[in-house]
């Protein structure tokens, strides 16, 4: 997926996460390991959504495009905060695999992963 595409599909996801006025940057970021696909990171009031150059199609980054975005709709609103495992006000313990699958952070960003795939596929980008 072309660069000027990410950048489409975030304007887009912006208005149904409410993170207008947000500056978010996507990059292919060759120094994520094997297994991170991608990552949001903030730089300088700036989210960073990383992706690794080893994902190809188009549906599977404009998923992990949402998925990261709805992280960033979390941080802003629902106090997410992963070095210290809360989220809307509650803290979790995170000890294993498992435990972070079903954290309801990421339980929430994998279900807007399939919302986000099916809006994107009704706008005309």
């Amino acid at each position: 997926m072309r660069k000027r595409m990410m950048y489409q599909v975030v304007e887009l996801f912006k208005t149904v996460l409410n993170l207008e006025g947000i500056r978010i940057r996507v990059r292919i970021k060759k120094s994520l390991d094997k297994a991170t696909l991608a990552e949001v990171v903030e730089l300088f009031g700036t989210y960073a959504i990383n992706i690794n150059p080893s994902v190809k199609g188009e549906r599977k980054v404009v998923e992990l495009i949402g998925h990261e975005m709805t992280h960033i709709k979390q941080f802003v609103y629902d106090a997410l905060d992963l070095d210290r495992c809360s989220f809307k006000g509650d803290e979790y313990i995170i000890e294993n695999d498992l435990d972070y699958w079903f954290a309801p952070w990421e339980i929430e960003a994998r279900g807007m992963e399939q919302a986000l795939w099916a809006y994107f596929c009704d706008a005309e980008l």
